[in-house]
């Protein structure tokens, strides 16, 4: 375990134990009340659900809590889509930066967690396999279009445009 004091309070002093446990229930989660890190995987699943991240992000976010700050990952397999030992690496490497700042445990903690958070919501595609194939056919005057798009490829092209509507 990382951290002497894990609860959910370092980061949410208003954290409501009764609206995770029916977040958890609803989702056909565990969780138990006895179980830190059960109550650090259905937070970050609900704080991901709010914030805007798709459901197999949530389910990846609510892994990497639990496993960081709760001292045991809930993990639902999401590592076949994305590069979970790549994000866990990244954030022991922040953890240590944070500690050589000689900042309190609960604020090293609140940081940890933005910045999960921010690979999550923003730099997700870094850490992500490319394991879906799409197919589709474009008008000649979007193809050409799509030619002014940066990118070596189309792949690339297609994946520049698809983060700018995401990120706007």
């Amino acid at each position: 375990m990382f951290f002497e004091n894990n609860r959910l309070e370092n980061i949410d002093e208003n954290v409501d134990y009764d609206e995770l446990k029916k977040f958890a229930i609803d989702r056909g989660m565990p969780y138990y009340e006895e179980d830190v890190a059960s109550q650090w995987n259905a937070y970050a699943q609900q704080y991901g659900s709010k914030h805007g991240l798709t459901y197999s992000e949530q389910l990846s976010f609510g892994y990497m809590c639990s496993s960081l700050f709760g001292g045991m990952g809930y993990s639902c397999s999401t590592e076949m889509y994305y590069k979970e030992e790549e994000i866990f690496d990244d954030a022991i490497d922040s953890l240590n930066r944070l500690r050589e700042s000689s900042i309190p445990e609960a604020e090293v903690i609140k940081k940890l967690f933005e910045h999960i958070f921010k690979i999550y919501s923003e730099k997700i595609e870094e850490y992500s396999f490319k394991t879906e194939k799409l197919n589709m056919k474009i008008s000649l005057s979007m193809m050409e279009h799509l030619d002014h798009v940066p990118g070596k490829t189309k792949s690339e092209k297609f994946r520049t445009l698809m983060r700018e509507y995401l990120h706007k």
